[in-house]
C-alpha cells in the first residue's frame, strides 16, 4: 500500500479519536466552573460552609471525574499526535515551522502546563486549600482548555486561510502576525468549535443526568445538571445553525479568492508571478490528493515555487550553514554564537529543551520507577504507591510535551529527522503512555475483581514507556547507526534507564510514605541502587568507543583533568545513597524519619550529572556528526517570537509546579475526588 496513504490514514485515526476529548473537555471545564460558582453561591445564601454537601458540589465532583479522563485521553493521543509532525509529515514543518511552530510553542506554553498543574488542585486539592483557592484553580483549568483550543483553531485557520506571511525559496517567513493570528476564517472556526465543543457537553450532561434518572436517581443534583444541560443546548442549537452558515460562506468566499489569485498569477498577473507558480501549485495537488494546507494547494503566493521545495531548499540552507564557523563545535563554536542572535538563539533553545527533558527524566522518571515496582508490591501497598504520583503525573508528563514541542518549533529538521528514524521505539513508548494512563484512571473506580487488570497494566505500560525511551535515548546517541555493535548499546542504555527510574521511583514513596511500604522501597532502592552504578559504569565505558569524537573530548588533555569532578562526583553520590539506605531501616523502626530524602535526592543528582555527561559528549549535534543546532534552526524571527513568550511563561510554570507539590507535601493519603 502507498506509504503516503497510510500515513494520512493513520493520522486522520489518531486526530478522530484525540478530537472527541479537547471537544468534552473545552467546554466541560466552564461547566465545573457554573457549578463551582453555583455550589458558593448556594452555601453562602443559607449560611452553610463550603464544604457543605449541596446538590451544585455533588454534581461537581462527579463531573470533575469525568473531565479528569477525558483531559489524561486527551493527554496521552495528543503527545501521539505531536510526535507525528515528525515521523508521518517532517516536510510541513520545514515548509511553514517558522509560522506554525511559535503557535504550537504558545499552545503548550500558555495553555497545557495549566491545564494539567491545576488539575491536580482540582481533583485532590478541595481538602488541601481553601474555597477561593480551589475555585480559581477551576477557573484557571477552564480558562487553559479554552486557550489552548485558540492556538490550535489559529494554526489550523492559518493553514486553510493563510495571510500574513511571505514564502522566500520556498518556505514561509511571517511579514505580519497580527494578520497571521486574526486570518479571515479564525473568528468563525473558534466560535463555531466553541459552540460544538458546548453542545456537546450539553448533551452528554443531559444525557447522563437522564440516564441517572432513569435508573432511579432522584436527587437535586441530577435534576439540576439534567435541566442545565437541556437549556444550554436550546440556547446553543440555534446559534450553531448561524455560526455554521456564516463559516461556510466564509470558507466559499475564501476559495473563490484563492482559485482567482491562483488564475491571476498562472496568467502572468502580479509582481514576479509566472505560469510555474501555479503549475507546481496544481502539480503538487495532484501528488498529494485532497491535501488541506492552503499553502500547498491554490494559495501560494507570487514567485513562490510551491511547499513542495521547503525540504530541498532547506537542506541547500542546512548545507551553506554547514561551512560556516558556527558550526564548529566546542567552545569556538559557542564564542562564535554569542555575537549574534541567529547564533545565540539556537543555543537558548537546545538549553531550554534539554532543562525540559531533564525534568522530565526526574518528574515522570519517578512516575515511572513507581509503576515499574508495583511488579513487586504487596496489594496492600499498590493504592499508596499510585496516591503517591497521583496529583503530578499529569503535569509530569507535560514536560515531555514541551521538551518534544521545542525540538518540532526551533529545530524543525532535525525533529523529522530523529522522529522519522525511532518511528518503531516511538510508537511502542506511545502505546506504553497511553496504556499507563488509562489505566491510572480506571484502576481507581475499578472494583476489586478488575483493579489487578489495571495494576498490572499500568505496570506494563511504565515498564514499555521506560524501555523504548532508552532504546531512544541509545539510537540517538550512535547517530542512528544500523550496525549490531550500535543495536546492542541502544539496548544497553534501554535497561540502564529503566534501571535509573526504578532508583528514582522507591525513593518517591521513602519521602511519601510510612510503615512496611516505606521499608519496601527502601528495599527496592538498594537492589535498583546497584543496577543504576552498574549501567552508568557500562555507559561509561562503552559511549567513548562509539564515537572517537567522544573519546577525543573526554580523554584528551587538558578536558580529562577538567572533567575529573564529575565521574568522581558521581561516585561521591552513589556512595551517599548507599549510606542512607543502609541506614534508614534502623532509623525508621525508631520513628526517626531524619534522611529520608536524601535516597531520591541523590538520585536526582546522579541524573544531573549523568545528563550534563551526555550534553557535553553530544554538543553542538543534535543528529551526531550530521547535524549541528545552528544547522537545525528556524528562522531567528521564528526563534524570537518563541524566545519573549518563552521567558515570560516559562518562570510561571515553574513557579505554579512547585506550588502544586508544597500544595501536596507530606504524606501520601488515599486518593478522592
Amino acid at each position: 500500500m502507498d506509504p503516503l496513504l497510510l500515513a494520512r490514514i493513520q493520522f486522520a485515526a489518531n486526530i478522530s479519536f484525540h478530537i472527541l476529548f479537547p471537544t468534552i473537555s473545552i467546554a466541560l471545564g466552564w461547566a465545573l466552573l457554573y457549578f463551582k460558582l453555583r455550589h458558593n453561591r448556594w452555601a453562602r445564601s443559607r449560611g452553610l460552609p463550603f464544604t457543605a454537601d449541596t446538590p451544585w458540589l455533588r454534581a461537581y465532583h462527579l463531573w470533575v471525574k469525568v473531565f479528569a479522563l477525558t483531559f489524561a485521553l486527551g493527554v496521552v493521543s495528543g503527545i501521539a499526535m505531536s510526535f507525528q509532525f515528525g515521523t508521518n509529515w517532517p516536510g510541513f514543518m520545514l515548509a511553514v515551522g517558522n509560522i506554525a511552530g511559535p503557535l504550537l510553542a504558545y499552545e503548550v506554553l500558555t495553555a497545557f502546563f495549566l491545564e494539567a498543574t491545576f488539575l491536580g488542585i482540582m481533583l485532590y486539592g478541595h481538602s488541601r486549600v481553601g474555597n477561593r483557592l480551589h475555585t480559581m484553580a477551576t477557573v484557571l483549568v477552564a480558562g487553559g482548555t479554552t486557550l489552548s483550543a485558540f492556538w490550535i483553531i489559529v494554526l489550523n485557520s492559518w493553514m486553510h486561510t493563510p495571510a500574513g506571511f511571505e514564502i522566500r525559496d520556498g518556505v514561509a517567513h511571517a511579514t505580519d502576525w497580527w494578520a497571521i493570528v486574526f486570518n479571515p476564517s479564525m473568528p468563525y472556526r473558534l466560535s463555531h468549535m466553541m459552540i460544538a465543543s458546548g453542545l456537546t457537553v450539553a448533551f452528554l450532561v443531559a444525557g447522563i443526568s437522564a440516564y441517572r434518572w432513569r435508573r432511579g436517581e432522584r436527587g437535586d443534583d441530577v435534576r439540576l445538571t439534567m435541566r442545565s444541560g437541556v437549556t444550554v443546548a436550546a440556547l446553543l442549537i440555534p446559534l450553531q445553525i448561524v455560526v455554521g452558515d456564516l463559516h461556510g460562506l466564509n470558507r466559499d468566499r475564501s476559495s473563490t479568492v484563492a482559485g482567482s489569485r491562483c488564475a491571476h498569477h498562472g496568467a502572468g498577473g502580479g509582481a514576479g508571478a509566472g505560469a510555474d507558480d501555479c503549475a507546481d501549485a496544481r502539480g503538487l495537488r495532484r501528488d498529494v490528493p485532497g491535501a488541506g494546507s492552503g499553502l500547498c494547494r491554490d494559495r501560494i503566493p507570487a514567485g513562490s515555487q510551491g511547499c513542495r521545495c521547503a525540504v530541498a531548499a532547506h537542506r541547500r540552507r542546512r548545507l551553506a550553514r554547514a561551512r560556516t564557523p558556527g558550526c564548529e563545535s566546542g567552545m569556538n563554536a559557542i564564542e562564535i554564537a554569542l555575537q549574534t542572535p541567529g547564533g545565540w538563539l539556537p543555543l537558548a533553545f537546545l538549553a531550554i529543551m534539554g532543562l525540559a527533558m531533564l525534568a522530565y527524566v526526574v518528574l515522570d522518571g519517578y512516575d515511572l520507577g513507581v509503576g515499574t515496582l508495583m511488579g513487586a508490591a504487596a496489594d496492600r501497598h499498590k493504592d499508596t504507591m499510585v496516591a503517591s504520583i497521583g496529583p503530578f503525573w499529569d503535569a509530569n508528563e507535560t514536560w515531555l510535551v514541551l521538551g518534544v514541542g521545542i525540538l518540532l518549533v526551533a529545530f524543525p529538521s532535525a525533529h523529522g529527522l530523529i522522529l522519522g528514524a525511532l518511528y518503531l521505539p516511538v510508537a511502542l513508548m506511545l502505546v506504553g503512555l497511553t496504556l499507563r494512563g488509562v489505566a491510572f484512571d480506571f484502576r481507581t473506580k475499578a472494583g476489586l475483581d478488575r483493579k489487578a487488570l489495571w495494576n498490572r497494566a499500568f505496570h506494563a505500560g511504565s515498564v514499555l514507556a521506560s524501555l523504548a525511551q532508552g532504546y531512544m535515548l541509545g539510537r540517538w546517541v550512535t547517530g542512528f547507526r544500523d550496525d549490531g555493535w550500535a543495536m546492542l548499546f541502544s539496548a544497553l542504555i534501554a535497561v540502564c534507564l529503566l534501571g535509573t527510574y526504578m532508583l528514582l521511583g522507591p525513593g518517591w514513596p521513602i519521602i511519601k510514605s510510612e510503615g512496611e511500604l516505606q521499608l519496601a522501597a527502601v528495599r527496592w532502592a538498594r537492589v535498583s541502587l546497584g543496577l543504576t552504578a552498574a549501567g552508568v559504569l557500562a555507559i561509561s565505558a562503552a559511549t567513548p568507543l562509539v564515537s572517537l569524537a567522544i573519546f577525543e573530548r573526554w580523554f584528551s588533555l587538558p578536558y580529562v583533568l577538567l572533567l575529573a569532578p564529575v565521574p568522581l562526583a558521581t561516585v561521591l553520590l552513589f556512595f551517599i545513597v548507599e549510606r542512607s539506605l543502609r541506614r534508614l531501616p534502623t532509623r525508621l523502626a525508631q520513628g526517626n524519619p531524619y534522611g529520608d530524602w536524601v535516597p531520591f535526592a541523590g538520585s536526582v543528582g546522579i541524573v544531573v550529572l549523568a545528563f550534563y555527561g551526555l550534553a557535553y559528549s553530544l554538543f553542538p549535534w543534535l543528529v551526531v556528526d550530521r547535524l549541528t543546532i545552528w544547522q537545525a534552526a528556524s528562522s531567528t524571527q521564528a526563534l524570537w517570537i518563541i524566545f519573549v513568550g518563552a521567558c515570560i511563561v516559562l518562570p510561571v510554570i515553574v513557579a505554579y509546579t512547585v506550588f502544586s507539590y508544597r500544595v501536596f507535601r507530606g504524606k501520601a493519603t488515599a486518593l478522592q475526588y
